[in-house]
């Protein structure tokens, strides 16, 4: 496994992570590409682009290779966080309300940027367990 870090400092920090992992599976070894998954309490910023691009960049160019690779991004929608900002929100707004409007946000950034990913992952979902 491969970790790739970069912290940038402006107004805030950027921290990106990447991770690469090398899989057998059925056919061959496949290399998995992960974003960190973002906290949805908030709409995405260019931190969030930054990172999904990269991480984009990073699986197109090992496809280009021949390699087998899988993208992955997503929100984590869980936590006190959530409600806090939920209910600071206001308007009768819920965690769950708050979690399906802003994970929308992130996946229309993936999608405008046209970054090839392979899942989408919502913690809410379910399927993000193993």
């Amino acid at each position: 496994m491969i970790h790739v870090k970069f912290t940038m400092s402006h107004d805030t920090n950027i921290v990106l992570l990447i991770i690469f992992k090398s899989m057998n599976i059925v056919g061959g070894k496949k290399l998995l590409v992960t974003t960190p998954i973002f906290y949805a309490n908030g709409k995405p910023h260019i931190g969030h682009l930054y990172t999904v691009i990269l991480a984009d960049y990073l699986k197109r160019w090992h496809e280009l290779r021949g390699e087998k690779v899988i993208l992955s991004t997503g929100t984590d929608e869980h936590g006190a966080k959530m409600m806090k900002t939920a209910q600071a929100a206001g308007k009768g707004i819920d965690a769950k309300k708050l979690s399906d409007t802003n994970s929308a946000f992130f996946r229309q950034m993936v999608d405008k940027a046209y970054v090839s990913y392979d899942r989408f992952i919502r913690t809410t979902e379910g399927k993000s367990r193993v």
